[in-house]
């Protein structure tokens, strides 16, 4: 018996923490902190922060069935997900914080029917 899985999850909030492998809770470089962990922008040095970004995706995947002559497609459609963040510390007692972003920024469609394979 075997099982295989896989997840269409989109963690693109900054490409600092993305290429830290998403370790981003624990750590407070810029206004994508407000994703992570918004209690950490209390630590950002700076008066002001931003950090916004853009990713194209085109996801392929293909289903085969194991025991049947079954095959589907995943159809290719563009997907945008986008963020931007930003801090501003007015005074050391308040601060102002502004978070955009398409967490679930990845669509799948498989179409209405997959065909059979000979």
């Amino acid at each position: 018996m075997t099982s295989i899985g896989g997840g269409y999850q989109v963690c693109l909030h900054s490409t600092r923490n993305t290429g830290m492998g998403l370790i981003g809770t624990s750590l407070s470089y810029d206004a994508s902190v407000i994703f992570y962990n918004p209690g950490g922008v209390s630590f950002l040095n700076d008066k002001w922060s931003f950090s916004g970004g853009l990713s194209l995706i085109m996801a392929r995947a293909t289903f085969q069935g194991k025991d049947v002559n079954y095959q589907a497609h995943l159809e290719h459609e563009l997907n945008t997900p986008f963020y931007f963040y930003a801090s501003y510390k007015a005074t050391k007692q308040s601060e102002f914080r502004v978070a955009v972003n398409t967490p679930y920024g990845n669509s799948l469609s498989w179409g209405d029917t997959g065909r059979a394979v000979t």
